[in-house]
């Protein structure tokens, strides 16, 4: 029982971020603007929400036709994407440095704060992004290199991302500039 309440709690959490995320994405201009969009009544991100759940069942339904076991699929899935959220806390980790670099030292915010604590952690993440690269097939299951190409999907999603970072900041510098700023959600 307290398995299955696990998994709920944090499949709940998924897709609550997402959701967040892709309406936040929506109000910023980055994303079709309907996903910045509230419910009437609930305030809630509706629409991103029913988004995120049609993307979900697109990723799942091949599994579903192939005749996946759900607890196999589950623990598979659930070590991709504690893989993803590790690199995605490493390339965080990694621009903290940059910014510190090239903004923060003139702005005068904290060395420990901004530089040192993402630094010593981004020396661990990498050594982490390392481990999760070099023993995948622990966190995904199956035979070793038998679902490598989910490590590289993870790889891909993420580079398709900060490309698509570049395309706004040198295409549509004007969204670029609302990213994660947007006062109207």
């Amino acid at each position: 029982m307290l398995l299955m309440t696990s998994a709920f709690a944090a499949s709940l959490s998924t897709q609550n971020v997402l959701s967040r995320y892709m309406h936040n994405l929506g109000t910023d201009g980055a994303l079709p603007r309907f996903l910045g969009k509230v419910h009437g009544k609930h305030e809630s991100p509706y629409l991103a929400s029913m988004t995120v759940s049609v993307m979900v069942l697109c990723v799942l339904l091949p599994f579903i036709l192939m005749g996946s076991k759900p607890d196999l699929l589950y623990g598979q899935l659930s070590g991709v994407g504690t893989s993803g959220i590790i690199i995605l806390m490493t390339v965080v980790n990694i621009s903290s440095l940059v910014w510190y670099v090239r903004r923060g030292r003139q702005q005068g915010v904290s060395f420990a704060k901004s530089f040192l604590a993402p630094a010593i952690s981004s020396v661990f993440f990498i050594a982490l992004v390392y481990l999760v690269a070099a023993h995948f097939d622990v966190l995904a299951g199956g035979d070793p290199g038998q679902y490598v190409w989910m490590f590289y999907c993870l790889i891909g999603v993420q580079v398709a991302g900060m490309a698509l970072a570049q395309y706004f900041k040198h295409r549509r510098p004007e969204v670029f500039e609302c990213l994660g700023r947007s006062q109207n959600g």
